[in-house]
């Protein structure tokens, strides 16, 4: 980075970095500290696993005072119109659905119905929206296996907690200890 110049780095899917690299933090922190801080450079970190991303800004973390918290805001429903070519109420079903997160709206083919849409997209395990619901999973659920399980069960129209609990058991029923903390990661 020059010392006269602006500049910008960007560093995408921070929550992946952080929880495969126990040193990220603190490495990222050095470099910071030694060689970036003193220049006209700005730090952006780039994560979709809200957890995560507050998480580095927590006391006690290399971080701690000194970010500036960013929400990037979803596209708006005139944006996935554009985007689509949809009518005004096809393209808030399109917002409704893609969560109006570019990449997934972009996988939206201009003029395509909702059906074709979602048909097309549940066909490719590796298209955005799914990859998108998995990643949020993977961050948010300590289990991936039990909270997909938990899920599961909630979707195929289990809506007590006793139902709920003996369906996501692997050979059981899913103790309390271990279905609580999911049910209110969920309603959470």
């Amino acid at each position: 980075m020059p010392d006269d110049a602006p500049g910008i780095v960007v560093i995408d899917e921070v929550p992946w970095l952080v929880e495969r690299d126990a040193e990220f933090e603190g490495a990222l922190q050095t470099v910071w500290d030694r060689h970036l801080s003193a220049k006209p450079v700005l730090l952006v970190l780039v994560g979709s696993d809200i957890s995560v991303m507050e998480a580095l800004q927590s006391h006690g973390r290399p971080f701690f005072g000194r970010a500036a918290k960013m929400t990037v805001a979803p596209l708006h429903v005139a944006d996935v119109q554009t985007m689509t070519g949809l009518s005004a109420a096809d393209a808030v079903d399109a917002l409704l659905i893609t969560g109006g997160f570019p990449e997934i709206v972009r996988s939206w083919r201009p003029g395509m119905s909702r059906q074709d849409f979602l048909r097309d997209v549940t066909a490719n395990p590796l298209s955005p929206l799914l990859v998108a619901g998995e990643l949020t999973l993977l961050g948010e659920f300590p289990e991936a296996s039990r909270s997909r399980a938990v899920l599961e069960a909630i979707g195929s129209g289990e809506r007590t907690y006793s139902a709920i609990a003996s369906v996501s058991g692997a050979t059981g029923t899913l103790p309390a200890g271990t279905l609580t903390p999911l049910l209110n990661t969920l309603q959470a």
